[in-house]
């Protein structure tokens, strides 16, 4: 009976030990799936900015949100509430805590970060470009 207990006793501290990294692991994967996203999103507005930045003559700011002018203009804006940023009003980016944008001339400065996970992480973008000048 007594090496029935032990038996017992030895299984439990083994099955708790196997749970437990089992447990680690889904945490371990769902924490990495959320920061995958994050810069996943961060790299999806970084690849359409580019591109309309490159089709843009001109560039301003419109109650805080950024206006490319082109043949058909573009808006980029926070949506600080719902943590998003828009491309004409259509969600490009989710998760973004932080969309600060100046424009000097020919020059966009953009920094871009989203917001923190549960390991303390935000994914962060100092992004600058440079408008074309002249005909083309």
């Amino acid at each position: 009976m007594i090496e029935l207990v032990i038996g017992m006793l030895v299984f439990g501290i083994l099955g708790s030990a196997v749970t437990m990294v089992f447990v680690n692991g889904l945490n371990f994967t769902r924490d990495e799936k959320t920061q995958t996203l994050h810069q996943l999103s961060l790299t999806d507005f970084n690849v359409r900015l580019e591109g309309d930045v490159r089709k843009s003559t001109s560039a301003s700011l419109s109650s805080g949100c950024l206006v490319l002018i082109q043949a058909s203009n573009v808006t980029y804006c926070h949506d600080a509430g719902a943590q998003k940023v828009l491309r004409n009003g259509v969600m490009l980016a989710d998760q973004i805590e932080t969309f600060i944008v100046s424009v000097d001339q020919n020059h966009i400065q953009i920094t871009i970060a989203t917001k923190q996970d549960k390991r303390n992480v935000i994914n962060e973008l100092e992004l600058n470009y440079y408008l074309r000048q002249g005909a083309y």
